[in-house]
């Protein structure tokens, strides 16, 4: 579930986030913005890696780091933050 003060827009194939105190926003491709979309459903890290493996017939390992960076960034510009546990951040919003 997103925050209040974060706006989403889907263009396309991209999602435009925007926290909206400070202005910051971020475009995300089309990966990034399922990612997005299932974090905001609630779905698990694991499960959620595991859908977008088989949706983009991708290795986990990779979606797995795909993750961790897209929350690293997100939580750079104050759009998102997650909490981590040893491998994965979850993607349930803080």
């Amino acid at each position: 579930m997103t925050r209040p003060d974060i706006v989403s827009r889907t263009v396309g194939d991209e999602t435009i986030l925007l926290h909206t105190p400070s202005g910051n926003y971020f475009a995300l491709n089309l990966v990034a913005s399922r990612i997005w979309d299932l974090a905001n459903a609630g779905m698990s890290s694991e499960a959620a890696c595991q859908s977008i493996a088989f949706e983009f017939e991708v290795d986990a390992l990779t979606v797995e780091q795909d993750v961790a960076i897209l929350a690293g960034e997100l939580s750079a510009f104050g759009i998102a933050l997650f909490r981590t546990n040893d491998h994965l951040p979850s993607l349930n919003f803080v």
